[in-house]
C-alpha cells in the first residue's frame, strides 16, 4: 500500500514539474508564429461583440472560452494563455491518468516522461495558440469512451470539434470501433451532427455559407491542389507521397525521437489481445493519418512549421501507446530500469536539442517585435497615431487603448515616399512599421521602402529609426 502511495505521490510530482514547466516557458517563450498573436485579436473581438461575432475562417470554441477570461481581466494575451496552459495542463494530466488507468501507475510515469518536455506540447502550452485545448479535449473524450461514458465522449468530441474541424476525420472511426452498442452509437453521430449543424447554420446565418471549412482549407492547399493543374496527376502524387514521407521518418523522429516512433510502430502486434490498448494505438494512428493526409494535400516544405502545430493532438496519443510498448518490452529484461532510463534520457536529449532550436527562434523573430510594442506603450502619446501590423498591433489590440492603428491592408498604393509622407502627414501618422513580407501587404504599398534607408521629401522626412534584418521590418518616424 506504501509503496502504491509513493508511486502516486510521483505520478503527481511529474504532473506539477510538467505545468511548473511549461508556466517557465510562457515567460521566455514568444510564441509560434504571427498567428500565436492574431489569436489574441479574435478573443477580443469575441468579447466586444458579447460572444455573438466569430470569424467563420477559425473554429469558435478556443476564442469563446478564452474570452470568458475577460470577465477577470482585460488583458486578452494573458486570456487566452491561460486557456492555452490549462488545455497542456489537463491533457498532460488526462494523458497520465489514462496510461494509469489501463497499465498502472509505473507504466504511467514512464510514459508521462516521455511528455513532460517534448517541444510542441510543452511549448505551445506556453504560448496563445489553439492546439492545447483541442488536445485536452481529445484526451479526456478518449478516456471517456474507455470507461463507456458515451454521452461525455459525445460532448467532449463536440467540444474539439468546436477548436478544429478535422476532429470527426479520426473521431468517427474510432466512434464506430470503440462505442459497444447501436444505440449509443447512434446517440454519438446525433450529438456530433447536432454540433456540426449548429455551426453550419450559425455560418449560414453570418457568412450566407455552410461550407465553414471553406477558407481555411483553400488557404492550407494552394500550395498543393491548387498546382495540381500546373502539373502532372503522377508528378502530384510523387511530391504530396515526398513531403508526407519526409514528415514521418525525419519531422516525427526529431520531436518524439526514434524510440517512439519504432514502438508506435509495432504496438499493434503486440496489444492485439486487447481492446482498450488497440483504441489507444487506433486514435494515435488515425490522427497520424490526418497530419500525414493535410500534409500530402498542402505538399509546405517538410520543414514548414505549420505541421509542427498540427502535430499537437497527435503527441499524446503516440507517446502513450509508444510507452506502453516500450515498458511491454523491456519487461523481461533484468535491467529493465536501467533501459528505461537510457531511452528516457536519450528522448529528453533529442527533445532538448529541438527545444532550443524553437526557443532562439522565438527569440530572434518575435522578441523584438514585442519590444517595439512595449516601448510604444511606454514612450509615445496615448493617441499616437500609427501604422502597424503584425505582431505590434495585435500586442496593443490586446486591451483597450486610444492609439490610432492603420493597417498596411487598408492604405493605398503609394508611388513614391512624398505620396506617403504626404497621406501620414495629413491623417497624422507619427511612426510608420514596414514589413518586407508580401502577406503584410506593406511591399504592395510602399515597395520603395524595401531596401530601407530615410527618405526626405517635398513636406517631410521619414527616418529609419530601427529595423530587424531577420525578420525584416523597419521602423520609421515621420517628421517636418
Amino acid at each position: 500500500m506504501k509503496n502504491i502511495e509513493r508511486l502516486d505521490w510521483m505520478l503527481l510530482s511529474l504532473f506539477l514539474l510538467g505545468i511548473t514547466w511549461r508556466i517557465w516557458l510562457s515567460t521566455i517563450y514568444y510564441g509560434w508564429e504571427e498567428s500565436d498573436y492574431g489569436n489574441i485579436a479574435m478573443v477580443y473581438g469575441v468579447w466586444e461583440s458579447g460572444f455573438r461575432h466569430y470569424d467563420m475562417n477559425h473554429m469558435p470554441g478556443y476564442y469563446f472560452f478564452s474570452a470568458l477570461w475577460l470577465f477577470l481581466t482585460d488583458d486578452s494575451i494573458l486570456a487566452a494563455k491561460l486557456t492555452a496552459g490549462l488545455g497542456g495542463a489537463f491533457s498532460l494530466v488526462g494523458s497520465g491518468l489514462l496510461l494509469r488507468g489501463l497499465l498502472g501507475t509505473r507504466t504511467a510515469i514512464f510514459g508521462v516522461l516521455f511528455l513532460l518536455f517534448q517541444p510542441e506540447y510543452s511549448l505551445y502550452s506556453a504560448s496563445s495558440l489553439r492546439e492545447p485545448l483541442y488536445s485536452a479535449f481529445l484526451v479526456w473524450g478518449f478516456w471517456a469512451l474507455l470507461k463507456e461514458k458515451y454521452i461525455w465522449f459525445s460532448l467532449l468530441s463536440v467540444l474539439a470539434f468546436s477548436v478544429r474541424f478535422e476532429a470527426p476525420l479520426f473521431l468517427v472511426p474510432i466512434a464506430f470501433w470503440g462505442i459497444k452498442d447501436v444505440r449509443s452509437k447512434f446517440l454519438f453521430f446525433g450529438i456530433l451532427g447536432a454540433g456540426i449543424g449548429a455551426w453550419m447554420l450559425y455560418c449560414h446565418q453570418q457568412y450566407d455559407t455552410i461550407a465553414f471549412w471553406s477558407h481555411a482549407s483553400s488557404v492550407n492547399i494552394e500550395t498543393g491542389l491548387g498546382e495540381q493543374s500546373e502539373r502532372s496527376l503522377s508528378s502530384w502524387l510523387k511530391a504530396g507521397f515526398s513531403v508526407s514521407w519526409g514528415l514521418l521518418v525525419e519531422i516525427l523522429p526529431s520531436r518524439l525521437g526514434w524510440w517512439s516512433v519504432l514502438a508506435f510502430a509495432i504496438a499493434p502486434f503486440l496489444w492485439r489481445e486487447s481492446k482498450q490498448l488497440m483504441l489507444l494505438w487506433g486514435i494515435g494512428f488515425l490522427s497520424l493519418g490526418v497530419w500525414l493526409a493535410i500534409a500530402f494535400v498542402a505538399q509546405h516544405e517538410i520543414g514548414h512549421n505549420l505541421y509542427w502545430k498540427w502535430l499537437y493532438p497527435v503527441i499524446p496519443f503516440l507517446l502513450l501507446s509508444s510507452a506502453a510498448t516500450l515498458w511491454r518490452l523491456t519487461s523481461r529484461f533484468s535491467l529493465q530500469k536501467w533501459t528505461l532510463a537510457v531511452i528516457i534520457l536519450h528522448t529528453w536529449w533529442i527533445q532538448g536539442v529541438e527545444t532550443k532550436r524553437q526557443l532562439e527562434l522565438s527569440d530572434g523573430l518575435y522578441r523584438p517585435q514585442v519590444e517595439l510594442a512595449v516601448w510604444v506603450e511606454e514612450n509615445l502619446e496615448p493617441d499616437a497615431v500609427l501604422i502597424l501590423g503584425n505582431i505590434p498591433a495585435c500586442w496593443l489590440n490586446r486591451r483597450p487603448h486610444e492609439f490610432t492603428l492603420h493597417s498596411w491592408f487598408d492604405l493605398p498604393r503609394f508611388q513614391n515616399p512624398d505620396e506617403l509622407i504626404l497621406w501620414a502627414q495629413k491623417n497624422q501618422v507619427e511612426w510608420i512599421l514596414f514589413f518586407q513580407e508580401e502577406w503584410t501587404q506593406a511591399p504592395a504599398k510602399a515597395p520603395f521602402l524595401i531596401n530601407g534607408g530615410s527618405f526626405t521629401g517635398e513636406t517631410g522626412r521619414l527616418l529609419e529609426k530601427s529595423s530587424d534584418s531577420r525578420y525584416g521590418w523597419r521602423w520609421y518616424q515621420v517628421s517636418k
